[in-house]
């Protein structure tokens, strides 16, 4: 079982195809090594806090 999948067994988030969903988080994940610049005006923490809530925020979804 993946995490994605445990953690909607556990309604920590909405039941969505996790195939799609994993994808979609290793995407938005990996895509921010072509875009990051260190002198942007982001710091790293910074980036981990945004991608955090955003993540966490992003797939909870709807659990009845």
């Amino acid at each position: 079982m993946t995490i994605l999948e445990n953690g909607a067994d556990k309604e920590r988030w909405a039941k969505e195809d996790m195939r799609v969903s994993a994808k979609a988080l290793i995407a938005m994940l990996t895509g921010v090594c072509v875009w990051y610049d260190p002198m942007g005006g982001y710091t790293i923490d910074q980036l981990v806090e945004h991608y955090s809530s955003l993540v966490f925020n992003g797939i909870k979804g709807f659990v009845p």
